[in-house]
């Protein structure tokens, strides 16, 4: 079976935010009532993850759902400051309701036609 990157990435996330909350495999496990090997495989990157997984990994590790899905790790730390208060999430919400679709160069070519 080939390896998913993506799986792979997140498996690698999982496990750092695992350790720096301080479990272990077996500690995590037991909190979610999932076997360890299930575990195991997503941190290795050889299962991929379900939603619902990913809801109660967040919870029992007390992060977003969101930050498990950042594209970079410098993005995290932003994603869940906004998720964690509804003020950041309401002036996100008015910033992009404030930008405009941006023009693609082929609109720009259509207009002046």
């Amino acid at each position: 079976m080939e390896l998913n990157a993506y799986d792979i990435q997140f498996g690698k996330r999982l496990a750092r935010v695992r350790q720096e909350a301080g479990l272990t495999l077996q500690e995590l496990a037991e909190r979610l009532g999932w076997h360890i090997s299930t575990l195991h495989n997503y941190e290795s990157g050889r299962r991929p993850l379900r939603i619902a997984q990913l809801a109660q990994l967040a919870a029992a590790l007390n992060r977003s759902p969101a930050a498990f899905l950042a594209a970079s790790e410098d993005a995290i730390p932003i994603i869940e400051q906004i998720d964690t208060s509804a003020e950041r999430r309401e002036q996100v919400a008015l910033f992009l309701s404030h930008i405009e679709d941006p023009v693609t160069p082929q609109d720009s070519v259509e207009e002046t036609i």
